[in-house]
């Protein structure tokens, strides 16, 4: 609830305000100095005893009026009120109208009380210590995302009521208009920024009040703020100047007088008689006055919202320029090298950020208006590593509006002195120059950084989400190679649950015993009928790839149709020396561990890559020069959000897993494993209330994302359960006996709090839960559904159309519905080119790595991904692993790294 200041002045106060805020205890004392005793106690409402102490009477008279006391509405919060805002002096003249002050003595007259009174009503406008804005949350995230201001209010509603984004998503798209996760994020975003705003209100306006510069027109301003940027504008006008600056210098030599006497033009100012052996020289008095007049301008709201309506208005006005450092000699770019490899993270190369990675912007310009994003990031990494010098370049028409504004606010009022004007306009000038101009460009870019940064985060957040959502290989068993030069390469082979059956390590690229290492590996696929190998893309990837590539080619591997596909393994080594790697496998060798990673990344990806940091999975750009709080947190929803969705078996996933369902922590995921360990499979949803830690908000969050898989439940082991009838949790019991009996519903996405309206429509349809998943039930169920409409019968059941086709979709949909299905499998290969093979205007089928926003890098099996270029796009928006069809613009080969062009041919 936003609380809105009071405005207290005489002029403004109604009669009926004036009674509103004599204080009660005044009212009492009134009525004792001209009423008798007796007629006191009548005025009083009925007592239970009769008292005749005359000591006791003062004590009733307190009651009455605390009874008759105008209702808490009427009032301005005096409980929670501070009364200090003015001068010390003028504190004491304030009457008794809070809590907190004593009751005046009795010996005081009406008259005195009312003076007093007055005497405060009088005083300068100042407002109360609990600040408001003019402005409501959804109204304002409305305006911004184009959306309907009663739908932003359910959301933040939501969001107030601690419900996650993919229950929101998923269980309240009667609420929300059916929004998407990715736009309940951004909602969320803003409300959190405005949530900051206020507080940054309130703060600034306190500080302003305690230099006693509050004034109406100001504190309007300040509540009408929706950004921080708006804010600091405002308050910028009333930051005090450093110790050191020179206005603070001249102020300190008694200049600020007369200074302010030119600029007002109040009054007539003869510089020579300032001189004196504190100032020195005229011409160090003329400078203090002019440091003094032009720190005034620079802070004069006026001038500011001229500055800041210049900057909105003229974005296509005001460039970014970038050059190649005058000092960035070869010298100079090893350095940055080196001071680049100890300040980004740990495993980038430092190649990467040589000069050569930024030559296009050596001669490069853009208006601020038409900038990208990914241009921004790549100038100011430039010139953080002193490879680049990066100018914004403002109009120089721009110091002539600021004049004009000079003149209207000052040198058009005031004496009209040739020697004045002289003064202030050369302040002017100097304060365009040493203190305006410098403000704006910091602005800009301030502004130009955090926009890159949030669409950095985004198309982040896009790649992961459909990383994370790679479709599962189940059915295979699968061999995972983690290639090497030094170490060799490391192999796993593991079954169909992903539990490993053979590792070893083989020293392909020694150049010693080729013949054994085409043996091994052979007889580790031949013993365990594998026939896809997942490989990484690692070091000795493409040398790796092409031994395997060869034998493939040569039937080595026959009567096994032996396939490859290449991993990505980013993050790998990172799990594989982690607590966790270690907990799941104590006996094997990290490095082991990575080819283990890297099949299971293949058989089930969502499993396997929660188990790594997401910031370390390398699909996002300039990823290390983004804010790593906001990046965290926003990528964490990603990971919670595809988890939930894609749901999981509560019996078998590991704690790494749960932790990441919508309502789960690491301590409930935890409870949940120990529960399991020692009672037993869960055998239905309800169960989950006798887990320590899920308590009602945990469950309605995290029930409908936690499935009990028949199969799974029955072949474990079941342990035994607690046999009373009932155990209790808190205040609540749960019952056990009868709802110990597994329900069909909990392998299907629909929430347990929907299951009465399930039950009802299974009625409707003359079915059973019995039936659950057969080819009857589910034509009896789209029938129904055919021949009434889903419309109807959600009128009749008393629940939205989009919670009903919720349930009709899960009562629809086989056991083993897995919605990644629809998304693109990994490309498997059984030969390989290089880029020297490429021709030019070839078609090539490859796989999406990354998208950025200047276009989309794709692996197309010759070692480099190629990149196809935004303008090569054909209108197509793609993402990480989709299947694609290119066409070879160019080919650039080079030392170090080949650059490929592509065109996009079409979307596979």
């Amino acid at each position: 609830m936003n609380t809105i200041v009071d405005l207290v002045s005489d002029e403004e106060t109604s009669p009926v305000q004036k009674k509103i805020k004599e204080s009660p205890k005044e009212k009492c004392v009134k009525k004792e100095t001209s009423t008798p005793a007796r007629s006191r106690r009548n005025l009083k409402y009925e007592l239970d005893t009769e008292k005749d102490s005359k000591s006791n009477l003062k004590d009733e008279i307190k009651k009455t009026a605390a009874k008759k006391r105008p209702p808490k509405k009427q009032l301005t919060s005096p409980a929670k009120k501070k009364p200090k805002l003015e001068p010390d002096g003028e504190n004491k003249k304030k009457t008794s109208r809070v809590k907190t002050e004593k009751v005046k003595k009795e010996d005081e007259s009406p008259e005195d009380i009312s003076l007093e009174s007055s005497a405060a009503e009088t005083s300068k406008f100042q407002p109360k210590l609990q600040f408001g804005v003019e402005w409501q949350v959804e109204h304002v995230i409305a305006d911004k995302l184009n959306l309907p201001p009663p739908i932003i209010k359910n959301v933040v509603r939501l969001f107030e009521n601690e419900n996650t984004i993919p229950f929101i998503a998923r269980y309240r798209k009667e609420q929300t208009g059916n929004m998407e996760p990715e736009m309940l994020r951004r909602v969320k975003d803003n409300y959190e920024r405005l949530l900051s705003v206020k507080q940054k209100i309130d703060t600034v306006a306190k500080s302003i009040t305690k230099l006693n510069k509050m004034s109406p027109s100001i504190l309007a301003a300040l509540q009408s703020s929706q950004t921080m940027n708006e804010i600091e504008h405002i308050y910028a006008q009333f930051k005090p100047s450093g110790a050191r600056t020179l206005a603070e210098k001249a102020r300190a030599l008694g200049l600020e007088s007369p200074a302010m006497a030119i600029l007002e033009g109040t009054s007539w100012v003869n510089p020579t008689t300032l001189v004196n052996s504190q100032t020195g020289s005229l011409e160090k008095v003329l400078q203090g006055l002019q440091h003094i007049i032009a720190d005034v301008i620079s802070k004069n709201k006026a001038i500011l919202d001229t500055m800041r309506e210049l900057y909105e208005k003229n974005k296509y006005s005001i460039t970014v320029e970038s050059k190649r450092a005058k000092t960035a000699t070869k010298a100079d770019e090893k350095k940055a090298e080196r001071k680049a490899a100890t300040t980004l993270k740990a495993g980038k190369k430092v190649d990467e950020f040589t000069a050569e990675k930024f030559q296009m912007y050596f001669e490069w310009k853009s208006s601020v208006g038409n900038i990208k994003p990914h241009q921004v990031l790549a100038i100011l990494r430039g010139e953080s590593l002193k490879v680049l010098s990066v100018k914004i370049n403002v109009p120089d028409w721009f110091l002539q509006r600021v004049k004009q504004t000079c003149e209207r606010v000052w040198l058009m009022k005031g004496i009209r002195d040739p020697s004045r004007f002289d003064i202030v306009q050369k302040a002017i000038e100097d304060s365009y120059n040493r203190l305006l101009q410098p403000h704006v460009v910091r602005q800009i870019r301030s502004d130009l950084m955090e926009e890159a940064h949030l669409a950095s985060i985004e198309v982040f957040a896009s790649n992961l989400k459909h990383l994370l959502l790679t479709p599962p290989f189940r059915g295979k068993v699968v061999m995972g190679i983690d290639p090497g030069f030094t170490h060799g390469c490391k192999l796993a082979v593991v079954n169909t649950n992903g539990e490993v059956l053979k590792t070893d390590v083989m020293y392909l690229h020694s150049g010693k015993e080729s013949d054994k290492w085409k043996h091994l590996i052979r007889s580790l696929l031949m013993d365990h009928r594998c026939e896809i190998i997942a490989l990484g893309n690692g070091t000795a990837c493409r040398e790796t790839e092409m031994w395997i590539g060869s034998l493939i080619s040569q039937g080595y591997f026959k009567p096994l149709d032996v396939k490859y596909t290449i991993v990505d393994e980013q993050g790998v080594s990172i799990y594989s020396c982690s607590p966790v790697a270690k907990q799941e496998f104590p006996e094997l060798d990290p490095n082991v561990i990575s080819a283990v990673s890297l099949a299971r990344r293949l058989q089930e990806p969502l499993s396997e890559l929660v188990k790594v940091e997401p910031k370390h999975l390398g699909v996002g750009m300039y990823q290390h020069d983004i804010p790593e709080k906001k990046l965290s947190a926003t990528l964490n929803e990603v990971v919670v959000e595809c988890v939930s969705f894609v749901g999981v078996d509560v019996n078998t996933a590991s704690e790494t897993l749960l932790r990441h369902v919508a309502g789960l922590n690491a301590t409930r995921a935890s409870n949940i494993i120990d529960w399991r360990t020692k009672k037993g499979p869960f055998l239905n949803r309800d169960q989950l209330h006798l887990v320590k830690g899920v308590g009602p908000k945990s469950f309605e969050q995290c029930a409908g994302f936690l499935r009990i898989i028949s199969e799974t439940s029955s072949s474990l082991c079941f342990g035994d359960l607690k046999s009373e009838a009932s155990i209790s949790k808190g205040e609540k019991k749960v019952a056990i006996g009868s709802e110990n009996a597994p329900n069909p519903l909990d392998q299907t996405w629909i929430h347990p709090e929907s299951y009465v309206t399930v039950y009802w429509f299974l009625e409707l349809c003359d079915l059973t839960l019995s039936e659950f998943g057969s080819e009857t039930f589910l034509s009896k169920i789209r029938n129904k559904v055919e021949e009434i409409g889903l419309q109807k019968i959600a009128l009749s059941a008393d629940v939205s159309e989009a919670r009903l086709k919720l349930i009709v979709d899960g009562l629809t949909q086989k056991p083993d519905y897995d919605f990644r299905s629809q998304f693109q499998k990994p490309l498997f290969r059984s030969s390989i080119c290089t880029v020297n093979d490429l021709v030019i205007g070839s078609t090539l089928t490859g796989r999406v790595q990354n998208v950025t926003h200047f276009g989309a890098f794709v692996d197309v099996g010759v070692g480099n991904d190629g990149l196809i270029h935004i303008s090569q796009m054909r209108n197509t928006k793609l993402q990480v692993g989709d299947r694609v069809e290119v066409v070879v613009l160019n080919v650039e080969i080079g030392q170090r790294r080949s650059k490929i062009g592509l065109s996009l041919a079409r979307k596979v």
